[in-house]
């Protein structure tokens, strides 16, 4: 932060600091899974520690980016495995932690890695602050409008379809996606 302060001004940039579940699967592998089952206790030892270390972090560096003039107040969690757990095991093992996030800052986002995210909506709209979300397009994409009337919602596309479909499928999709 000290040499981007030093030749640019401002310290500006979103970073990724992935999401709970994201960063303990990066140190456990798949056998997280299988913790979360047998060990519960532990998982939830080591959610809280991930959360705590993602968010004293974040404050800082936030706090470091105003003072170099770049206003943030946001905090985007990924939660690009999430689709490997049911919406049950979301609600007891990660939503205690985005909720805890959440609280922290002024507005709270989650990213779903093009995933739809129809099983896990009602979990997500119990976070506070939530400004924004994103989700793939099999999403009830009404629904989450409905639900979350004032989040930026956004809608994440296939890379493949976009190069191989036909201009007209692409067309009709966009279409949909601005109705929704």
């Amino acid at each position: 932060m000290d040499v981007i302060e030093s030749r640019w001004g401002k310290i500006h940039g979103y970073l990724n600091w992935q999401g709970i579940l994201n960063n303990a699967f990066h140190l456990r592998g798949q056998d997280l899974f299988i913790d979360m089952i047998e060990r519960p206790e532990a998982i939830h030892a080591v959610f809280s520690k991930i959360c705590e270390v993602m968010i004293r972090l974040a404050a800082m560096v936030q706090r470091r980016q105003r003072e170099s003039g770049f206003t943030i107040n946001q905090f985007s969690v990924s939660n690009c495995v999430v689709n490997m757990i049911s919406p049950q095991m979301y609600r007891t093992f990660v939503l205690p932690y985005d909720r805890r996030i959440a609280l922290r800052f002024e507005r709270f986002g989650v990213h779903t890695c093009n995933w739809n995210v129809n099983p896990y909506v009602q979990a997500f709209h119990e976070l506070p602050n939530l400004g924004y979300l994103d989700m793939g397009m099999e999403s009830d994409l009404p629904k989450v409008r409905a639900m979350f009337p004032e989040t930026r919602r956004a809608v994440m596309y296939w890379p493949t379809k976009l190069q191989d479909a036909p201009l007209e499928e692409l067309k009709n999709d966009m279409e949909r996606i601005y109705r929704s």
